[in-house]
C-alpha cells in the first residue's frame, strides 16, 4: 500500500504490534474498504491481507504472541481467526 492509498475516507478501528515494532497489522471501521492491512516493515510497505473475508467492519485484531501465522479478528457478528495469516 502506498502513502496515496491512505487518502481514502475511512476510520482506522485498530492498531496491534507483532513480534516487534516493525510488524503492524491495522484494521478499518469502515463498509467497502480492504480493513485488514499489514506491514513487517515499520510501514514502508503494506499488504492487504483480507482475502475472502466478509465485507464488515473490523472492530479489533490480535497476533497470536505464540504463532505468528495466527490471527485474531474482532468484528460486531463474532469473532474471527486464522491460522494462515
Amino acid at each position: 500500500m502506498r502513502s496515496s492509498a491512505w487518502s481514502y475516507a475511512f476510520s482506522i478501528s485498530s492498531i496491534a504490534f507483532g513480534a516487534n515494532e516493525n510488524e503492524i497489522i491495522v484494521t478499518f471501521h469502515n463498509y467497502g474498504v480492504k480493513s485488514i492491512w499489514y506491514t513487517q516493515d515499520g510501514g514502508t510497505v503494506w499488504s492487504d491481507k483480507e482475502g475472502d473475508f466478509a465485507d464488515i467492519p473490523v472492530k479489533a485484531v490480535m497476533m497470536s504472541p505464540l504463532n505468528s501465522d495466527e490471527v485474531i479478528i474482532g468484528t460486531q457478528l463474532g469473532v474471527w481467526r486464522t491460522s494462515n495469516f
